[in-house]
């Protein structure tokens, strides 16, 4: 140790000094399935950003929230460009009037369902995303609020902060980027997911376009939808690799149904209630799993789990049986390629 080198007349080797946490995305494979947006990654994706009172400090003190916005004269009256989410910020109590603090998640918003404890958790996310172009921190797996049931959008934000926090998780899973986003993944247990998977145009590479033509993939939203649910509505099913925002650099195969029946509302309080085939039936499978507290781990084939270089390497294409076989799983005889 330092004392024997001390005593041979050696100077033992110092700490290196810790460098300062900074703020960072990192871009990287995060897909549903492998051969989606972004070159050798799959149509996931992720952003992983740390910290969000240090982001919250490194981007300046925050505007206090001035008080609950009206939907006519108010501050927030237009709707924003695409990709930018209306101003909002955050208020707190003083210090003679604050009540008791809610439970906390990791990223320092919280684990409580009460519609004060949401609110508040909304308008901190909304003063962030104006410090970070509408880019929200997206919360990583061992954090709480991802294992909880979601409470149901019921009036806890006004219209204005409802339609701002939905862009603002729109340009998250944009930027990461993905095809989907659950509203626990930014930290927030709140029954409400964004959707987009923009196929790209037919590929002159006939093993791209067979892949996307297995996977049953097509073009997809932008959605929003808010207490959704699904259901399936066939016994066949889809095995397929996918992966998680949340749980990043790892993907495994799910076998999901192949048909579901998605039900809830738009932003706009209209009924959702439709059938969905293919890509953007996992899709909306994986987000709606989000809002009970499920991950695709729960569900998937621990022996298929692998990193993205492996899967770009090794399990690329959409067949799932070769991976079977090479790693020793199963693929159900419901699921159909």
């Amino acid at each position: 140790g330092g004392e024997r080198l001390r005593r041979e007349g050696v100077d033992p080797p110092q700490a290196r000094p810790r460098r300062p946490q900074r703020l960072r995305a990192q871009r990287g494979a995060d897909p549903v399935g492998p051969g989606g947006a972004g070159r050798g990654r799959g149509p996931e994706g992720r952003l992983l950003l740390r910290g969000l009172d240090d982001r919250c400090a490194a981007a300046g003190a925050r505007a206090r929230h001035p008080g609950p916005r009206r939907r006519d004269g108010g501050r927030v009256t237009e709707r924003a460009p695409a990709g930018t989410p209306a101003p909002a910020a955050s208020t707190g109590p003083t210090a003679s009037t604050a009540p008791a603090a809610s439970p906390t998640s990791s990223t320092g918003l919280t684990t409580s369902t009460g519609p004060t404890a949401i609110r508040d958790a909304v308008r901190r996310l909304l003063d962030l995303a104006e410090q970070t172009g509408g880019v929200l921190p997206i919360v990583e797996a061992g954090d709480p609020v991802l294992r909880m049931t979601t409470a149901p959008v019921d009036g806890q934000l006004d219209d204005a902060e409802l339609d701002a926090f939905a862009q603002a998780m729109i340009t998250t899973m944009r930027t990461a980027p993905g095809v989907g986003l659950a509203a626990p993944q930014v930290g927030v247990p709140l029954r409400l997911f964004v959707a987009e998977d923009p196929v790209p145009a037919a590929s002159t590479d006939p093993d791209a376009q067979a892949r996307q033509d297995m996977r049953r993939r097509v073009p997809f939203g932008p959605r929003t939808v808010i207490n959704a649910v699904y259901e399936a509505t066939t016994d066949q099913t889809a095995s397929f690799y996918e992966g998680c925002l949340s749980i990043p650099g790892y993907q495994a195969v799910v076998d999901r149904p192949l048909t579901i029946r998605l039900q809830g509302a738009d932003l706009a309080g209209a009924s959702v209630d439709e059938e969905l085939t293919g890509w953007p039936a996992r899709i909306v499978a994986h987000e709606t799993d989000h809002l009970d507290g499920i991950l695709y781990l729960d569900s998937a084939q621990m022996r298929s789990l692998a990193t993205d270089e492996a899967v770009a390497r090794w399990w690329g294409r959409a067949d799932t049986r070769e991976a079977a076989a090479a790693l020793g799983f199963a693929v159900p005889a419901t699921s159909v390629f």
